[in-house]
């Protein structure tokens, strides 16, 4: 049995999962006392997915999370509709970062302008990003503080390569709106790792 808790608005939410279960049972305790009821799998991985993003946007101190981007991030994916277990749900985060990051032009971009010293930079921080999600999704189900602080790191090399880029002079929208995104997924693998 795999028992997760998740904090959530005034209450806790206690996920009860067992191997092979089609639903998951679930109680919730309130302040007034004990509340028991039956979600089927997809309810059960809403509330989930609500409860990660309403935490997310709580433990953001930087703006990089908003209610509807951490929705819409973590349901780009369609397995997150019936993911109703954290560790899951931290795969599937920590692959939609790594994801966001090796497929787009940016990462493009910067593989082929490495004319100039910011660039450079840029791109070497770049490929540290991708490399920290590889590391956090690897260390996932082995030590789950080494993947959180892989995760973290992911947000911080998108930030060099942004640094990297203004010392030089340059702006690039679509390597900056990749940047955002890698921290997008970073803060939201990092809460729910953290949750691990």
């Amino acid at each position: 049995m795999t028992t997760t808790w998740v904090m959530c608005d005034y209450f806790d939410v206690l996920f009860l999962v067992w191997e092979g279960a089609e639903i998951d049972e679930r109680f919730t305790i309130m302040p007034r006392g004990l509340q028991f009821t039956h979600l089927s799998g997809t309810n059960a991985a809403t509330e989930l997915v609500e409860c990660v993003c309403k935490e997310a946007v709580e433990r953001d101190t930087k703006g990089i999370v908003t209610y509807d981007s951490c929705l819409e991030a973590l349901e780009s994916d369609s397995r997150t509709r019936t993911t109703s277990n954290l560790k899951a749900l931290a795969k599937i985060a920590l692959e939609l970062g790594l994801a966001n990051a090796t497929v787009s032009e940016a990462d493009d971009l910067l593989k082929k302008n490495r004319t100039s010293a910011p660039l450079e930079q840029c791109s070497s921080w770049y490929d540290s990003a991708v490399g920290s999600f590889r590391s956090a999704l690897g260390e996932l189900d082995d030590d789950v503080d080494v993947a959180s602080y892989d995760v973290r790191i992911a947000a911080d090399d998108a930030n060099h390569c942004e640094d990297a880029l203004a010392s030089g002079g340059f702006k690039v929208p679509s390597i900056s709106i990749r940047n955002d995104y890698i921290k997008l997924y970073s803060f939201i693998g990092y809460v729910i790792i953290d949750k691990l």
